[in-house]
């Protein structure tokens, strides 16, 4: 996590879990224990079946204009490539249970979104 907007809808997951994953079991992962170089994921919900909902938060840029747009977009196709890679690094580690990753992306609590749930 990388800015403080990140850190208020990371707040807001936790208080509010997603849909059918209320338990938050992973919080600030390395994808490679002990190598955060190779990443550190945002959170990892469970569900009570045994499931598990990967979701990397990324705050978008809050100004207008060309390069805002710019930047938002390129944000919204990073985090989703990078929610991705996290999922199947989450489901090696957890080969036998259901593993699915999803963003979660916006400038506020209120106006953040989720992208399209993927089963990993």
């Amino acid at each position: 996590m990388s800015t403080s907007r990140e850190a208020v809808l990371v707040d807001h997951l936790k208080a509010n879990p997603p849909k059918g994953f209320p338990s938050l079991v992973a919080e600030n992962w390395e994808v490679v224990p002990g190598r955060s170089q190779n990443g550190v994921g945002d959170l990892v919900f469970a569900s009570p079946y045994d499931q598990f909902l990967v979701v990397e938060v990324k705050a978008l840029h809050p100004g207008s204009g060309s390069t805002a747009r710019a930047s938002r977009t390129k944000a919204r196709s990073d985090v989703a490539r990078q929610v991705r890679y996290y999922g199947r690094c989450w489901a090696e580690r957890y080969p036998h249970n259901e593993v699915y990753c999803q963003c979660f992306v916006g400038q506020t609590p209120e106006d953040a979104t989720f992208g399209e749930r993927l089963r990993v």
